[in-house]
């Protein structure tokens, strides 16, 4: 999207797409994702990517170090999830006293209704590999990598929520096919 703007005074919007296109919508929704600030931690020489690069203890690069909450990538991940954040610092803690005591690195699932709309997603979004589907009322955008579902993100219709979450926990290789995201699709 390169631009949006208000159709008259109506609730409809334009946007206008990087190819020149237009599209037109009552509803504007941005994700900005996680950016975590990594400045302090790469001049203290602890080893960054997207984020502190910590293992299942939470523990940096540098000794008695530690990093939990959204700036901290385990695993290639970063969480972005309060309820993992908060289950994040206490393991940070208990393991600064000499606990010893790994994290445990579930696939979080975040459901929520916005204006009667249902969003669902879960699992990662860094995949190159995408399948689409679009209408006025319903979006799905399903992330594969290898054959095998990384991440989904359902808007409006999440009737496969649950075939899709069992496909991503069960590593299971797909078939990729072009009407993988749309909704009349039978997994």
């Amino acid at each position: 999207m390169q631009k949006a703007s208000r159709c008259d005074s109506s609730e409809i919007y334009k946007l206008k797409l990087s190819n020149n296109d237009y599209l037109s919508t009552r509803l504007v929704l941005i994700c900005t994702g996680i950016r975590p600030n990594i400045f302090l931690a790469k001049n203290a020489n602890i080893k960054v990517d997207k984020g502190i690069k910590v293992n299942s203890f939470l523990e940096s690069s540098v000794k008695d170090v530690y990093a939990s909450g959204d700036c901290a990538e385990i695993n290639d991940k970063i969480f972005g999830l309060w309820t993992t954040a908060m289950k994040q610092g206490i393991v940070a803690a208990r393991n600064m006293l000499d606990h010893k005591e790994e994290i445990n690195l579930n696939t979080p699932q975040v459901t929520l209704k916005i204006a009667g709309t249902e969003i669902v997603s879960f699992g990662n979004f860094s995949a190159k590999q995408t399948m689409c589907y679009s209408t006025e009322n319903i979006y799905r955008k399903i992330f594969i990598k290898n054959d095998k579902i990384t991440g989904v993100i359902l808007i409006g219709d999440s009737t496969a929520k649950a075939s899709l979450w069992n496909m991503l926990k069960k590593e299971s290789i797909i078939k990729i096919n072009e009407n993988l995201a749309d909704p009349t699709y039978k997994f």
